[in-house]
């Protein structure tokens, strides 16, 4: 969780006014920078909210979801990654029980909207840890970044 936080709070200020076409390249690469010298997965949530935020120039599930602004904090950091950490338990639980019917209730319309772009699959059970796969709709990353994303994703390894 400390990773993720100092990650957003790194990547706010360069993304919190809208980014400009010609400079959404050299933005994602900035972001996907940041998550390695940070430590944080470029297949998580967070990776790809934050990607989400690059290349969707009007309003975004993602976006409200991150809040970004000039002066971001630990604590805007905190919101944030709280929210995400629900999905992220979500996961956690789909592939511990998947016997179980397991669903998150939330009155976060932008959570629930990014959760559903997200697209996660294939959840299971790996060792001590989890598998996924998601293939984001184009909501949260149009089909060129999302193919871009996950070929990046696969290359990390």
């Amino acid at each position: 969780m400390a990773r993720k936080q100092a990650f957003l709070r790194h990547v706010a200020p360069i993304l919190a006014a809208p980014v400009a076409r010609r400079d959404v390249d050299r933005r994602w690469q900035e972001v996907l920078t940041a998550a390695k010298d940070f430590g944080v997965e470029q297949a998580s949530l967070v990776v790809l909210a934050v990607l989400s935020t690059i290349v969707n120039p009007a309003r975004c599930a993602a976006k409200s979801l991150l809040k970004f602004h000039v002066t971001y904090s630990d604590a805007d950091a905190y919101n944030a990654l709280s929210d995400l950490q629900a999905l992220d338990l979500l996961l956690y639980c789909l592939a511990c029980f998947p016997e179980m019917h397991t669903q998150l209730c939330t009155a976060d319309r932008n959570l629930a909207l990014f959760w559903v772009g997200a697209n996660a699959s294939d959840i299971a059970r790996q060792g001590d840890g989890i598998r996924f796969t998601m293939t984001p709709h184009d909501a949260v990353l149009p089909e060129p970044y999302a193919k871009r994303w996950a070929a990046e994703v696969k290359a990390a390894g």
